[in-house]
C-alpha cells in the first residue's frame, strides 16, 4: 500500500484495496499513520502533498483521534495555503476534494464549509464541479454554525445568480 501510494498509482491503490480488503480491515491506527507518514519520503513538495492527501483519504478512518487530529491539522494548513495561493498547483485540487470527500465524516463541518467558501472566494473555478459535488454529498448544514451556513448559502447564491460563474459548473442541477 505504501509503495502504491507513494508512486501515485491510482489503479494499483484501488487494486490493493479491492484485493486485500480483509487485511485492510485489520489495520490499526499505528499502521494507518505509518502509511500516511511514509509520504515524507517524497522530496518534491507538491508531490508529497498529493501523496499525503491520498494516504489520508484511504487511512483516515483507521486512525485514532489523536493521530487523525495531528494529520488533519497538517493537511488543513496545507489545503488553506493551496486555496489562498494565487499560483496553486492545479493537479493538487482534485486530490484535495477527493480526500475531503473520503473523510468528511471525521472533519468538522465548519472547516469543510470554510474550505469550500474560500475556494469560491479565491476563484478556484476549475474546481466548481468538485466543490458542488462536495456540497451535495458531504455538507450537513445541521452540524455547522449558523455563520458558516449563511456564508455558504451566500456564495452559492452569488454563483447561481451570475451567468458567467454558472458556466463553470456542469453539475449544478444535481
Amino acid at each position: 500500500m505504501k509503495i502504491a501510494i507513494i508512486e501515485r498509482n491510482q489503479k494499483e491503490i484501488d487494486g490493493v484495496i479491492r484485493c486485500f480488503g480483509d487485511l485492510l480491515s485489520k489495520m490499526n491506527g499505528a499502521d494507518a499513520y505509518e502509511i500516511y507518514s511514509f509520504a515524507d519520503n517524497r522530496p518534491i513538495a507538491h508531490q508529497r502533498f498529493i501523496i499525503k492527501l491520498e494516504a489520508f483519504r484511504i487511512t483516515n478512518y483507521y486512525m485514532d483521534d489523536e493521530e487523525f487530529n495531528f494529520t488533519w491539522v497538517e493537511l488543513y494548513e496545507l489545503i488553506c495555503q493551496w486555496v489562498e495561493g494565487e499560483n496553486s498547483t492545479v493537479v493538487i485540487g482534485g486530490h484535495i476534494f477527493s480526500a475531503l470527500e473520503g473523510s468528511y465524516l471525521r472533519i468538522s463541518q465548519d472547516q469543510l464549509i470554510e474550505i469550500i467558501c474560500n475556494c469560491i472566494h479565491n476563484n478556484k473555478r476549475r474546481f466548481y464541479n468538485e466543490i458542488f459535488k462536495l456540497i451535495r454529498k458531504c455538507v450537513n448544514l445541521d452540524q455547522a454554525s449558523p455563520e458558516n451556513v449563511a456564508n455558504l448559502l451566500e456564495v452559492i447564491i452569488n454563483i447561481v445568480r451570475n451567468p458567467d460563474e454558472r458556466t463553470h459548473i456542469y453539475s449544478l442541477e444535481a
